[in-house]
């Protein structure tokens, strides 16, 4: 399965302002963990009163959309985390006339394109479900216009359906999740990072199934 899919490292949670004012401080990175509750951002409203951004829960910082200086509204995203309570999840989209042999239970492996399948391998998971009808030109752009260098479900000039994966845990390793090499790399691949990939069918070779080569 290649080209056609993002994953969709859980949904992304929002760090988001409760008042009017300027940016005096941001105090995480992008690639940083913090805790639920710690102090993100400080913003001084026009009285001169300053008040604390917290971290809704704790995370990875994923994006960072604002900077020392800028004007913030209530409910502006100064930035966005990926939150380690949620499981990591890929979203596969499948032609229709590739998807009929994927099964609830299959064992998949997802290489993210940021982090190189010859040093760390694949991350393992399994099929947690297979969508009963194609996808809605609707919900397949949403995808698209989230994910970065996602390759159009367009260009594969067929119905998509929605495959999700879950992929496995592993506490014991940096990144959280197993890979079939090693322990895998040092950081957990970030959300809306595109993948490319492979979901097994019975003894079959994977990418000869699904590719129909």
């Amino acid at each position: 399965v290649t080209g056609v899919q993002t994953c969709a490292l859980p949904i992304s949670v929002s760090i988001g302002t409760s008042l009017n004012g300027t940016v005096t401080d941001v105090f995480v990175r992008v690639g940083e963990t913090v805790q639920s509750g710690n102090t993100v951002a400080i913003v001084r409203d026009d009285t001169g009163q300053s008040f604390r951004v917290l971290s809704p829960v704790t995370g990875i910082v994923n994006e960072i959309s604002t900077q020392v200086g800028d004007f913030v509204n209530i409910g502006d995203t100064v930035g966005t985390l990926q939150s380690q309570k949620e499981e990591l999840e890929a979203i596969a989209l499948m032609p229709v006339t590739t998807v009929g042999d994927v099964k609830v239970g299959l064992k998949a492996r997802i290489a993210p394109d940021s982090i190189p399948v010859g040093d760390y391998g694949y991350l393992t998971g399994t099929v947690e479900s297979v969508g009963a009808t194609p996808m809605s030109e609707a919900r397949v752009s949403q995808l698209e216009g989230s994910i970065s260098g996602f390759t159009p479900a367009s260009s594969a000039g067929e119905p998509m359906v929605e495959v999700r994966i879950r992929l496995d845990a592993d506490p014991a390793n940096p990144s959280g999740f197993a890979w079939t090499v090693g322990s895998g790399p040092p950081f957990a691949p970030l959300a809306g990072t595109p993948w490319s990939g492979s979901v097994v069918l019975g003894t079959t070779t994977p990418l000869s199934t699904l590719l129909g080569t």
